[in-house]
């Protein structure tokens, strides 16, 4: 299945939509990203390595969610 044949499925499916891009909402969720790797940093020097891991995991998907506001999807 090609790359196009598969965002078209998704698309057809209602699963993902094209939008206008915001660069409004994208600076909100990059600060939300950086905020949660900034605590991350800080739970990981005090020993909290499971909370650390989740707040990275979240600074990561808050980057990915920036992205796709980015570029309208």
């Amino acid at each position: 299945m090609k790359k196009t044949d598969f965002l078209a499925k998704l698309i057809d499916e209602k699963k993902i939509q094209i939008i206008e891009p915001s660069e409004n909402i994208k600076n909100a969720y990059l600060k939300r990203s950086y905020e949660s790797l900034t605590s991350s940093k800080l739970l990981a020097d005090a020993g909290n390595l499971n909370d650390s891991i989740a707040l990275t995991y979240y600074s990561m998907y808050y980057s990915v969610l920036a992205l796709f506001y980015r570029i309208g999807l």
